[in-house]
C-alpha cells in the first residue's frame, strides 16, 4: 500500500469489491461494499505494522537550552550620604528687665486748660 490517505485506500478497495460483486451477480449496496473494504484495508494495515520490526530508539541526548550571555548591570552609584541634622539654635529667652527696688517717680505735668 502507498502513503495515500486511509479514506482514499478504502474508496479504491470498495470499488474493487463492487466490481467483483456485480460480476458475480451477488446482491448488495454501497454501504456493504464500503464496510467490507474498510475491514479489509484496516486488517491489511495491521498486518503490515505487525511485520515491521519495532524501531530501536537510541538513547536520547539531553538537550540543554543555550546559555544566555551574562548581562552585567552597571554598578549602582553609592547612595549620597545623608546630611547630619543640624542642631537647631534657639535664641535664649529675653532676659527679664531689671526692676529697681526704688520706685520711679513720674513727674506730672500740669495741664492747662
Amino acid at each position: 500500500m502507498s502513503t495515500k490517505p486511509l479514506s482514499e485506500l478504502i474508496a479504491e478497495r470498495a470499488y474493487e469489491v463492487y466490481q467483483k460483486r456485480v460480476r458475480s451477480g451477488i446482491p448488495g449496496d454501497q454501504q456493504s461494499d464500503w464496510a467490507q473494504a474498510e475491514k479489509e484495508v484496516t486488517e491489511e494495515l495491521k498486518k503490515k505494522d505487525a511485520a515491521k520490526p519495532a524501531p530501536v530508539s537510541a538513547p536520547k541526548a539531553e538537550v540543554k537550552p543555550a546559555a544566555k550571555p551574562e548581562v552585567k548591570e552597571p554598578p549602582k552609584p553609592a547612595p549620597a550620604p545623608k546630611p547630619e541634622p543640624k542642631a537647631e539654635v534657639k535664641a535664649p529667652p529675653p532676659a527679664p528687665t531689671p526692676v529697681s527696688p526704688v520706685k520711679t517717680v513720674v513727674a506730672k505735668k500740669a495741664v492747662k486748660k
